[in-house]
């Protein structure tokens, strides 16, 4: 029998589906070290998600106390809320559910107990809903959990309302010095929707919020801030934030009418970042309350418009730049479900084209046909990477639509194929996803290489 180097078991152990190769742990030392690094590299602790299928938290706790396993771990994902008992009329079935769950607080103090061993951990994303209000100083229940993880942390994520961020903040250490991914999800109080409450966790966003995004800014290479079911406004954070100076990821999510109230803030915090910025996501809500007119999305559309044209100068060194919308009352700017028009397609190109390192596009829109081929490819000769969602693909029938046949996948590449070849072999196209309203999908890769 040939004994084959364990440097080629490592790369075939690469290929194996993560089942396959936790039944392999017990065949020799090396797919027992493999086997245990995938499995215990992710671990998500939940009492708000269960799946009563897999290990509960608590189990998976008791195994985290070994040092062993614990070293393997990577990416703690935490995801806790402090669950009121249920009332005395629920269900018994309810009732005995809700009992076997882990507390807040069993989560909690059982991470802070095998915290010790949590020497390798890159990556944590903590999200509390609502802390025991019985807990008195509660970040210092935390500071225990930060210390083992402090040193190699690159990447965080936090997610609570303001009241719970001035928690979690005030329980981290004075610095990450690894930190160089910041994640953070603002969202209204779940213990209460009382306005005055709410309101007295705004000053937070001040005192707390910017501070700290301010204190790590200086290494951070990724940003994402989102917003999730709250109003609060954005605007101080954009005007207070520093110059990222390394940052090169951004993503943001936001109301534009209710949660930016000066856009301008967030305008010229791009103009102290925009020289760095290679990857822009921006996930935009305008007014969809009901009753909103069409002029409602108006604002948003003219600043986008101004945001890519007025100053050729911002975002000289975009690569890639997703631009969500949700707009639910709104027809002539903007459709519901992210599409566009062809009149609407056109502005947003020709804003695109200013940017000249842009290579990656994720666009909707209504209807595509050969215009709109030679749309994109005038106005950006220059992108790689090219992922379009459609309702008609009127490249293969113009007839078809979201609720008419599906197109074939066969159908429509061969359409693109012979078109390609005909008239854009200029075009430095390398990646191309299309998904037709309907279900059907064209994936085509090296574009550029097919003749």
């Amino acid at each position: 029998m040939v004994e084959i180097p364990p440097e080629i078991w490592l790369y075939i152990t690469q290929f194996l589906p993560k089942e396959e190769l936790y039944r392999l742990i017990p065949v020799n030392r090396l797919f027992f070290e493999v086997g245990m690094n995938k499995k215990w590299e992710f671990v998500r602790l939940s009492n708000t998600v269960v799946d009563r299928n897999e290990p509960s938290a608590i189990q998976v706790l008791k195994r985290l106390s070994d040092p062993f396993v614990a070293s393997k771990l990577k990416t703690l994902y935490i995801d806790v809320d402090h669950l009121d008992p249920p009332s005395p009329n629920a269900p018994a079935e309810q009732v005995l559910m809700s009992s076997s769950d882990p507390t807040f607080d069993e989560i909690i103090s059982g991470i802070v107990e095998a915290a010790p061993h949590f020497r390798n951990i890159q990556y944590v994303d903590l999200h509390c809903y609502r802390i025991p209000p019985s807990w008195c100083k509660p970040e210092t229940r935390f500071q225990p959990m930060w210390s083992p993880i402090a040193q190699n942390l690159k990447t965080l994520g936090l997610g609570g309302d303001l009241g719970t961020y001035r928690v979690l903040i005030d329980s981290l250490p004075p610095t990450l010095p690894q930190l160089d991914n910041l994640h953070v999800l603002i969202m209204n109080n779940l213990s209460t929707w009382d306005d005055s409450q709410l309101a007295s966790d705004v000053p937070a966003l001040i005192t707390h919020v910017i501070p700290f995004i301010n204190r790590t800014g200086p290494r951070l290479k990724t940003l994402s801030i989102y917003y999730s079911w709250t109003n609060v406004d954005l605007s101080a954070l954009f005007k207070n934030l520093h110059r990222l100076p390394l940052l090169r990821r951004l993503a943001l999510g936001f109301h534009f009418n209710q949660s930016l109230t000066d856009p301008s803030e967030l305008c010229r915090f791009f103009e102290r970042c925009s020289d760095t910025i290679s990857y822009l996501k921006l996930y935009i809500h305008a007014d969809d309350v009901v009753g909103a007119t069409n002029a409602s999305a108006e604002p948003l559309t003219q600043w986008l418009l101004d945001l890519f044209t007025a100053d050729n100068q911002c975002f000289i060194n975009l690569q890639t730049l997703i631009i969500s919308f949700h707009a639910g009352h709104t027809s002539r700017t903007l459709r519901p479900r992210q599409i566009l028009h062809c009149a609407e397609l056109t502005q947003v190109l020709n804003a695109a084209a200013n940017c000249r390192q842009l290579k990656t596009l994720f666009i909707s829109i209504d209807r595509l046909d050969w215009e709109v081929f030679d749309m994109l490819a005038s106005k950006l000769p220059r992108i790689r990477k090219l992922f379009i969602t459609a309702n008609t693909l009127a490249i293969v029938s113009g007839a078809l639509g979201p609720d008419s046949g599906l197109v074939t996948q066969s159908a429509a590449a061969s359409a693109l194929m012979e078109c390609w070849v005909c008239n854009y072999l200029q075009w430095q196209l390398h990646v191309f996803n299309l998904w037709e309203g309907g279900g059907g999908r064209v994936e085509v890769y090296n574009m550029s290489a097919i003749v």
